[in-house]
């Protein structure tokens, strides 16, 4: 654990990340596999040729780049956009495609492997019981913010987020300074005593930083390393983020 910055403990207000923070999904690399091997059936169906794998893959691996450069320039990214870049760099441009793979795209986390992060359950419950407001603050790829609230509720987390902002549903990404204050307003509540907790420092800590909030980062499952500002407070798992906090 590292504090650098005095924390407002106890807070009133802790908004969470969502994807490496409450939850993650495991075997990225047999998901990956997955979706291209979605992508090659729906566009060798629509354009009446048998696509390769290889070139599904290749197809895939530059859409998302391209859409991961889109979100890194302050862009929204989803599952449609990847999915018609992806077509698109296939050759394949049928509206009825684009709709089929975005679906797809967008629902596939309901089958794949997402499991919570250890503790987070058990951070949510003691914050609840000492009467923290508690919300949540995600940057949606893949995954809409439709799925990923039936995500969190499979997972038995959703009963304890008072207010969820989804980056898909209000236009722009973190660090944009909308996600984290129309958050606070919809709570009704100001940046004094809030903390944000996540894994990104690009996104989470400056966001967060942004709007006036405490911030504390996670390195429970991603330890973000790159060379943007750290938060106040650094914790590698939920069980520190409770002792930080006096909850444990």
């Amino acid at each position: 654990m590292t504090v650098s910055h005095p924390l407002p403990i106890p807070a009133r207000t802790i908004t969470f990340d969502c994807w490496s923070t409450l939850l993650y999904e495991a075997n990225g690399e047999e998901i990956w596999e997955e979706r291209c091997h979605m992508l090659r059936s729906v566009a060798s169906r629509y354009s009446g040729q048998n696509i390769p794998f290889s070139r599904a893959k290749d197809a895939l691996d530059t859409a998302y780049l391209e859409a991961h450069n889109a979100w890194m320039n302050g862009q929204i990214t989803s599952a449609s956009t990847v999915a018609t870049r992806a077509l698109t760099n296939l050759k394949v441009e049928d509206t009825a495609a684009q709709d089929r793979l975005s679906g797809t795209f967008a629902s596939a986390a309901l089958q794949h492997d997402i499991h919570m992060v250890e503790g987070a359950d058990q951070t949510l419950a003691a914050l609840s019981t000492q009467g923290v407001r508690i919300a949540l603050i995600c940057d949606t790829g893949f995954t809409p913010g439709t799925v990923v609230r039936r995500l969190l509720d499979n997972l038995g987390l959703l009963e304890f987020l008072e207010e969820v902002t989804f980056s898909d549903e209000t236009g722009v990404p973190k660090p944009h300074l909308h996600m984290f204050t129309s958050t606070l307003n919809a709570l009704g509540v100001t940046n004094e005593q809030a903390i944000h907790v996540g894994d990104m420092r690009r996104t989470d800590v400056a966001g967060g930083r942004g709007a006036g909030m405490a911030t504390i980062r996670i390195t429970a499952v991603h330890n973000d390393k790159s060379e943007h500002p750290d938060a106040d407070a650094v914790v590698d798992s939920h069980a520190g983020l409770r002792r930080l906090l006096d909850l444990a």
